[in-house]
């Protein structure tokens, strides 16, 4: 029987409803059932991270939350394609915390030379940014989109498409979505099918890296 791990996800949006919240959580362990997950989210944040404030603001947020209950957990996912805290924590506790971002830009490595950036923010997120260097070709936020509540919406939904076909023709070989709402609707999928390139889902990358780093510190 292999060995489950424990796993806090960290939503950065305030979620009141339950099911919207243990969503990520549940995908994560749909991918690798070795990961058991319980998720939370930080408090008075609606709009999630969608700028520089809103990311400062929750990076203070996340650091008080995880220290109080990383004693519980054998890692903590921030579910968040900017990263907030990640680094702020790597450095203050001795387990695996990884963040979205840097996992789904290291993951889309993988498939190529040029990659493309869908995300809510008018420039992709800085770690992406400086991980895909050259190799990121285009960046582009959807014009009906400005917050993770935005992709609930049609609107926003095909404000999303529409902008993944203009990555597309940009020349990129691969997208990645560069927010982790684009994981809680599911559009992944339809976009693999429509543009027939790969688009790289954070909440998958963010758990194949969990995963990983687990499985690594129990072998190594």
């Amino acid at each position: 029987m292999s060995k489950k791990y424990k796993i806090a996800v960290i939503r950065v949006a305030t979620l009141d409803d339950e099911k919207r919240l243990n969503l990520h959580g549940k995908l994560i362990e749909k991918y690798f059932p070795d990961l058991i997950t319980k998720s939370y989210c930080i408090h008075d944040q609606y709009d999630g991270v969608h700028d520089d404030t809103s990311h400062v603001i929750a990076t203070e947020k996340i650091v008080t939350l995880v220290k109080q209950i990383k004693h519980e957990y054998d890692g903590i996912a921030i579910s968040c394609a900017g990263d907030p805290a990640v680094e702020i924590l790597k450095k203050e506790i001795d387990i695996p915390v990884i963040g979205a971002g840097h996992s789904v830009a290291s993951f889309s490595l993988n498939f190529g030379e040029k990659i493309g950036v869908l995300g809510i923010r008018h420039e992709a997120p800085e770690k992406i940014v400086k991980i895909l260097g050259d190799k990121l070709v285009k960046s582009i936020k959807p014009e009906k989109v400005n917050n993770t509540n935005d992709l609930l919406t049609d609107e926003g939904r095909a404000s999303v498409i529409e902008a993944a076909h203009e990555i597309q023709k940009s020349g990129a070989v691969a997208i990645i979505l560069a927010c982790t709402g684009m994981s809680t609707i599911g559009i992944a999928k339809f976009l693999n099918e429509k543009l027939q390139i790969p688009i790289i889902d954070p909440v998958y990358s963010e758990a194949l890296v969990m995963n990983s780093l687990c499985k690594y510190k129990n072998i190594f």
